[in-house]
């Protein structure tokens, strides 16, 4: 009976980065689920990526029982919040109270303004930026593509278009619906 070797150390920290990406019952979720951990992290600018769905992975994760536990739990335990986010997606503007009660006690949030509110061990850096960030570049490189690679680019491109119109549309007809 074969055992993945990461899945058989007993690690002190794992920390899962992009976390919003262990979403569904994917091979790479399965594997990030098996992993044993005295202490586990999510780390992701956005827990709730493409839905409310993509936080119950995430808290599988860290080991929030019952919500982690199954999506259907999930579903049941938050109840209106899940419905109240999916229709977030297509205009709502009410966020449930529910899960930002839940959010307040596993997420730990900080915006790129965020100053600190006392200095540490007298060094007074009070008021300075939490996170000090490099200025921003932009560069814009121009490519040159033989004939086969710019073939090989519209090709992608014109799948990448219809996907995107796809669903588009389809959010459209939601919408439409409620």
């Amino acid at each position: 009976d074969y055992t993945p070797p990461c899945e058989q150390i007993q690690w002190h920290r794992s920390i899962l980065d992009e976390s919003h990406n262990i979403k569904g019952e994917t091979a790479q979720s399965r594997a990030c689920l098996a992993l044993h951990a005295q202490r586990k992290w999510c780390v992701t600018g956005t827990p709730l990526n493409t839905g409310i769905e993509d936080l119950q992975r995430q808290l599988a994760f860290i080991g929030v029982a019952p919500l982690g536990d199954s999506p259907a739990t999930f579903k049941t335990q938050l109840g209106d919040a899940y419905t109240t986010c999916s229709k977030m997606r297509y205009g709502g503007d009410s966020f449930p109270i529910e899960l930002l009660a839940l959010l307040r006690r596993v997420a730990l949030r900080h915006a790129k303004a965020q100053r600190v509110v006392r200095g540490g061990d007298g060094d007074g850096g009070a008021g300075r930026a939490l996170l000090e960030l490099p200025p921003k570049t932009e560069r814009t490189l121009e490519v040159s593509f033989d004939a086969e690679e710019r073939a090989a680019y519209a090709r992608l491109e014109a799948l990448a278009r219809a996907k995107a119109g796809a669903i588009f549309r389809q959010g459209a007809a939601v919408a439409q619906k409620e």
